[in-house]
């Protein structure tokens, strides 16, 4: 594992463990629990203080502190609403985080190890009961679930480049059967798991996507494989899904008023107009993703070029829009809402 996987990992473990210790833990303690020397140790801790969300209130950082110095310095950590349990999980949401506890996992560091396998367990344990015992959840569960295991066993088998066996059914009520793959890569879409890779048992030289939650069942198999130097799963991602092939185009903005100062030096072509507007440059794939982010930044961002990214947060915009009419045209009192 590279030493900044081994650092996150000491971060997101550092940080409810000192916060559920009110009188703080000693400097010594951590470095011993975390297996690195006091001085690293302080430097990792000190590199904590006022992390949290980009561009949020005081309330969404996290408040760490040393008081002292040396291995007997006391860290403290103040609660924060970050680190309190979140309202619900759905079904997909579960899912990502098992996946990505699988990819921490190695890390060498036994506490870690012990929380992960403890947080996992209970994820687990929720997703094998009915939808209704996941507090929050939404009407996004499908007739045939994703199993968690077999979201972790393609994740394992994709970082080792190890090729896999699935039980797999192409439409529902057609008759499974067993595809041998090349698992390249896998990919999260309007909260669907798929695999992408090459299919052995076809034979043919192109990249396959199979939907996860049409797979009953994986098996690793010993065969290793190589990743394409030109895959990219990034090239299988857009609005509609599976769009291949997505050449990068130069993208121009305008921004303005809140969105100038927040986003400005985000970018590294932008240039400075008359009232304090800013003009930045950069190339990317036209995507729903971008014209979703485009659509969030509100009205003080203008697309001005391409106009298909134009046209395609303007379409947004209107959807929207759409979604929120109500039978009167009339303008709500927004005073006496607020009483």
């Amino acid at each position: 594992m590279r030493p900044v996987v081994r650092r996150l990992c000491r971060a997101l473990f550092l940080m409810p463990y000192v916060a559920r210790h009110r009188k703080g833990v000693s400097l010594g303690d951590l470095a011993a629990l975390m297996k690195i020397p006091p001085h690293q140790m302080e430097q990792e801790v000190r590199d904590l203080i006022q992390v949290g969300i980009p561009n949020g209130s005081p309330g969404d950082f996290f408040d760490i502190e040393i008081e002292g110095r040396g291995a007997t310095a006391r860290v403290r950590a103040h609660p924060s609403r970050l680190l309190r349990r979140p309202p619900g999980l759905t079904r997909h949401e579960a899912t990502a985080l098992l996946l990505g506890a699988n990819a921490l996992r190695g890390t060498g560091l036994p506490v870690f190890e012990e929380a992960l396998n403890r947080a996992t367990t209970k994820i687990r344990r929720a997703l094998t009961t009915s939808p209704s015992s996941l507090p929050g959840a939404v009407s996004m569960e499908t007739s045939n679930p994703v199993e968690p295991d077999v979201v972790a066993r393609l994740m394992r088998a994709t970082r080792d480049r190890r090729v896999v066996e699935l039980d797999y059914a192409s439409l529902s009520g057609k008759p499974r059967r067993k595809i041998v793959v090349e698992p390249y890569g896998l990919m999260n879409h309007s909260g669907g798991w798929y695999v992408l890779g090459r299919s052995l048992t076809h034979g043919e030289d192109r990249v396959f996507v199979f939907k996860v939650e049409r797979i009953a069942s994986v098996a690793v198999r010993e065969e290793r494989f190589e990743v394409p130097a030109d895959f990219d799963v990034r090239k299988y991602r857009g609005d509609r899904m599976f769009i291949a092939g997505l050449a990068r185009v130069e993208v121009k903005l305008r921004l303005r008023g809140a969105a100038a100062k927040a986003l400005g030096g985000m970018f590294k072509h932008a240039r400075l107009e008359r009232g304090g507007t800013i003009v930045v440059k950069f190339r990317d794939c036209l995507t729903g993703w971008l014209a979703t982010w485009v659509l969030r930044q509100g009205p003080d961002v203008e697309v001005l070029a391409p106009p298909r990214l134009a046209s395609w947060v303007a379409e947004l915009a209107l959807r929207v829009g759409r979604a929120h009419e109500t039978a009167t045209t009339a303008a709500p009192d927004l005073a006496a809402m607020s009483k």
